[in-house]
């Protein structure tokens, strides 16, 4: 469960991530 919270939580920062460069 924990590996899967961490899976979920580095999608999520990737995620974010694309979004200020998209916007950049």
């Amino acid at each position: 469960f924990e590996s899967h919270l961490l899976l979920f939580s580095k999608a999520v920062h990737s995620a974010a991530f694309y979004e200020i460069n998209k916007h950049v």
